[in-house]
């Protein structure tokens, strides 16, 4: 098990990387692509700590 996280302001992005990509560095580098991709909007209101934020999938262009 792979774990990969990216802090951001008032954000953290964290995921678990399993199966082969967990020992074979080419098959994780997809999946650390995807979270360089993602962006977070957390937004401007308060949150108490580690409150999850809504996960939202872009919409088809």
């Amino acid at each position: 098990m792979r774990i990969v996280g990216v802090d951001g302001p008032r954000w953290m992005l964290q995921g678990l990387i399993g199966g082969q990509a967990a020992i074979d560095d080419e098959r994780a580098a997809l999946a650390i692509e995807l979270f360089r991709s993602t962006v977070v909007c957390r937004g401007q209101e308060p949150m108490p700590p580690r409150e999850l934020i809504t996960l939202t999938a872009p919409k088809p262009v």
